[in-house]
This record gives structure tokens, C-alpha cells and sequence, in this order.
């Protein structure tokens, strides 16, 4: 294992909370780089990606084409030129901004009112 600048020696029950906790406080961002169409005739997910403190690193979806960049916008911009001959708009688009979404609630049947 790594050391890790908050990285703090711990024995005891709560060692896996402590873990869980600094896991997702030093968690990358995640995101995707999404193709839009000029003419609105669709478009479609290039890459995914995930944001650390220092670097941006993005996957293409269709090739595997792996970059590293400064941040996530870099990584857009980089997609825009690739996008830019087959004249797709290139959006930044991020998965952890929002909460998750959920499914609505079950709805209970209707029954018939008698009258």
C-alpha cells in the first residue's frame, strides 16, 4: 500500500470507518464527455473520465484512447478537436454533481370506486 499524506496508522473496530471516510473524502470526480450533433440529429458518449486533485484521466468509449490531462475541461477541449471534423459539440457533463437519481415511488394500484 501506498502512503498517503493523511495517511494515518490505526488498529481497532473502527479502523474500516476510518478507511471508508478518507476514501471518499479524497474520491475523484467523475464525469463524461458527451457528443452532441450541429444539426441535432442525436449524438452520444465519447469518454468517461475521473477528476483527481492534480490531473484529469479520460477513456474513450469507442477506443479505449486513454489521456491525461490538467483538468476535466482540458479533456473537453481535447474531444472538441476530435469531434470538430465530423462536426460535433463536445460538452462536459458531470455524474457526481447531482444526487443520485432515484426511481420514483411505487404507485399503488387503482381500483375501482364503488358507488
Amino acid at each position: 500500500m501506498t502512503d498517503h499524506p493523511s495517511r494515518v496508522p490505526s488498529r481497532g473496530g473502527g479502523a474500516r470507518a476510518r478507511l471508508a471516510r478518507e476514501a471518499r473524502s479524497h474520491a475523484p470526480r467523475m464525469y463524461a464527455i458527451a457528443y452532441e450533433a450541429a444539426d441535432g440529429g442525436g449524438g452520444g458518449i465519447a469518454a468517461y473520465g475521473l477528476q483527481f486533485a492534480d490531473r484529469a484521466e479520460t477513456v474513450g468509449v469507442a477506443d479505449g484512447h486513454r489521456s491525461s490531462s490538467e483538468t476535466a475541461a482540458h479533456a473537453r477541449a481535447l474531444y472538441a478537436r476530435f469531434g470538430a471534423p465530423d462536426d460535433l459539440t463536445a460538452h462536459l457533463v458531470w455524474l457526481d454533481a447531482a444526487a443520485p437519481v432515484r426511481p420514483a415511488p411505487a404507485r399503488r394500484p387503482r381500483t375501482a370506486r364503488r358507488r
